[in-house]
C-alpha cells in the first residue's frame, strides 16, 4: 500500500528539531502513525489552513509521543493529515 506520504526531521547544532510531514496524495490520511523522537511537538506550519487555500480540517495543534515502535523509531505520534498537505512540527 502506497500512501504518497513523506516524513523527515532536521536537527540544528544546538539540538532543536523540525519535522516535515507531507501528504502528496489526494486522499485524507486518518490516524497515520509516524515514528519520531520522544517528546512533545507543536504544529508551526500547516498548508491546510484556510489562509493558504486549504480546508482547515486539522484541529490538533500539539502532539505527545507514545512509546510505540514505528518506522524504526521507539516512539511515535498518530496524525490525521489532510490530502495535499504539508505540516511542520517543532519539538518543544
Amino acid at each position: 500500500k502506497k500512501n504518497n506520504l513523506l516524513a523527515f526531521s532536521r536537527y540544528s547544532k544546538c539540538g532543536e528539531s523540525l519535522t516535515a510531514i507531507i501528504n502528496f496524495s489526494g486522499v485524507d490520511l486518518k490516524k497515520y502513525r509516524i515514528g519520531i523522537a520522544e517528546g512533545k511537538y507543536e504544529v508551526v506550519f500547516n498548508t491546510d489552513e484556510r489562509e493558504f487555500g486549504g480546508f482547515g480540517m486539522l484541529k490538533t495543534r500539539e502532539y505527545i509521543t507514545k512509546k510505540q515502535h514505528s518506522q524504526g523509531k521507539e516512539y511515535s505520534i498518530v496524525v490525521d493529515i489532510p490530502k495535499l498537505t504539508c505540516l511542520y512540527l517543532k519539538k518543544l
